[in-house]
């Protein structure tokens, strides 16, 4: 059958536009329907259509004529219809404002709100309403219409979102005080999954690793403009969200100790690793992808503590199940410490990758721009 539908798609009395219905009808159910973005060639050499391409032949872009020749693979619609980003590709709502920044809580969304603030952006953080420039948010990185929290946004979407991150260590540490367990329960497990859910007794420090893992594999799916918030500027985030022609060079000093909490330490990679091994290592990949390095943690080496680490003293009466046997390594096998593909150094600004855009052809289809992230001075 096989043979006989090959020799058909070569027969001479086969028109070039019926051999091309067939090529993307093999495409389709090849992705098994769900509308994978594809690049089909006609004889020419000129990409067509099938149902929208992430690859642009030409590399030709309006707003970013800097990557001509250049093209990147755009999310699946399935994940931008699950974000509050806009895309007409995806048939998402229409944007109501221009940039939406999220990441996980406790990652200094509070400092980032009023440092663009300063400079003139007018943002709202987690607790408010976007105003006229947008939202600084980790609770908007998913289109929820009950979501934690009394902000809303009522269906509208963002023109830009930039996914910021921080050093897991610390932030890990300071998830601790957040509800998981209680106010942000049924809104988290909607989104991601998190195993410590169906645990007994629970474990919140394997809760809060589990919480910052997933929330940043969902965002770096969605192939965001991303950002080291210990590094970044202002004035590259008002450029890269096209927001220029509100930035103000002078601004009040911020501090980045804003809406601190009391929390404990900074987690080590090791009291990570003891909480869940394979967990710890999906955090070891993300930090390091971030741009963030350990030179003294050689990863490979680590081994599990005698006990379970806890967030706060006094959890410790409450034995988490372990994962792991104390003073074994049983996750992962091949060695990752030094592995230099794991490691993207960040742009000055802080950048550590500019995302990948949607852009509309002079055809009506879709490409995926690499966003710029060498900064105007």
């Amino acid at each position: 059958m096989t043979t006989q539908f090959v020799e058909i798609l070569e027969s001479p009395k086969l028109t070039p536009l019926i051999s091309l219905c067939l090529v993307c009808l093999i495409l389709f159910y090849r992705d098994g329907g769900s509308g994978g973005r594809q690049i089909v060639y006609s004889s020419s050499g000129e990409a067509t259509n099938c149902k929208t391409t992430t690859n642009d032949p030409t590399g030709a872009s309006s707003s970013h004529p800097e990557n001509k020749g250049n093209s990147c693979e755009l999310p699946s619609c399935e994940l931008v219809l699950q974000s509050r980003l806009y895309s007409e590709r995806c048939g998402t709502s229409p944007a109501k404002w221009p940039l939406l920044i999220t990441g996980t809580p406790r990652s200094a969304t509070v400092y980032a709100t009023n440092l663009l603030r300063s400079h003139g952006m007018k943002v709202q953080n987690d607790w408010s309403n976007p105003l006229q420039h947008g939202s600084v948010s980790w609770i908007f990185a998913f289109e929820d219409t009950d979501n934690f929290g009394p902000a809303r946004t009522g269906g509208g979407t963002f023109q830009h979102v930039l996914h910021q991150v921080k050093d897991p260590l610390g932030s890990i540490a300071s998830m601790c005080t957040e509800p998981i367990f209680s106010g942000e329960s049924a809104f988290l497990q909607r989104h991601v999954y998190m195993p410590s859910f169906y645990e007994q007794p629970r474990s919140l420090a394997r809760a809060a690793l589990e919480f910052w893992v997933e929330w940043h594999v969902y965002l770096k799916k969605m192939k965001l403009p991303t950002y080291k918030v210990e590094n970044v500027t202002a004035e590259s985030i008002f450029q890269m969200s096209h927001l220029e022609g509100v930035f103000h060079e002078t601004a009040p000093q911020v501090s980045s100790s804003t809406n601190a909490r009391k929390h404990r330490p900074p987690f080590t990679w090791q009291e990570l690793y003891t909480l869940d091994p394979r967990m710890a290592t999906r955090a070891w990949r993300l930090a390091t992808e971030f741009g963030y390095e350990y030179p003294a943690v050689d990863f490979d080496e680590l081994t599990c503590l005698p006990s379970v680490p806890v967030c706060q003293q006094e959890d410790a009466p409450v034995k988490a199940q372990r994962k792991c046997k104390a003073g074994t390594h049983p996750f992962p096998r091949e060695r990752i410490s030094r592995d230099a593909n794991l490691r993207k150094s960040a742009n000055p600004e802080g950048w550590v990758d500019g995302g990948c855009i949607e852009e509309k052809t002079g055809n009506n289809t879709y490409v995926g721009v690499p966003g710029v992230i060498n900064f105007r001075r």
